[in-house]
């Protein structure tokens, strides 16, 4: 064993000591166990209920699940996000986009991009300059 070790060049052995490294801290790792909640309070936390309106109105509930796919799930959220609010409804009287009336948006991975985007800065998602599109969809990342 040890010949073959001395047969590999310098690079095959830094790689081997440090996955033999690798492999031995990390099998070292422990987790603590959660602890289960003595009591769950439905008045706390983050909850749909305890959210502050929005301004839209509650006989119409809409939610946008977007899901991953790196950019081009980002890419198709925000194209979904635009025609949103470029649709325009009339709900109780009053004209307004659809994209006004979105009470949740539920995401993961590329998706998360531009709904984090757009809960931070609303609007600003469809700036064409310094928004959404130059800040990360037009990025080489």
């Amino acid at each position: 064993m040890i010949r073959l070790v001395r047969q590999l060049s310098r690079d095959a052995r830094v790689a081997m000591i440090a996955m033999v490294a690798t492999a031995t801290v990390s099998a070292c790792a422990e987790y603590p166990e959660n602890q289960p909640l003595e009591t769950l309070n439905e008045q706390t936390g983050y909850r749909f209920h305890a959210l502050e309106a929005g301004g839209n109105s509650e006989s119409l509930f809409v939610i946008l699940a977007f899901s991953g796919g790196g950019t081009r799930a980002a890419a198709l959220s925000h194209g979904v996000m635009e025609k949103l609010r470029d649709t325009r409804i009339t709900w109780e009287g009053k004209s307004k986009s659809l994209l006004d009336e979105v009470d949740v948006i539920s995401s993961v991975s590329g998706g998360s991009f531009t709904a984090a985007y757009y809960g931070l800065f609303r609007d600003r998602l469809f700036d064409e300059e310094n928004g959404f599109l130059d800040k990360f969809l037009y990025k080489d990342i």
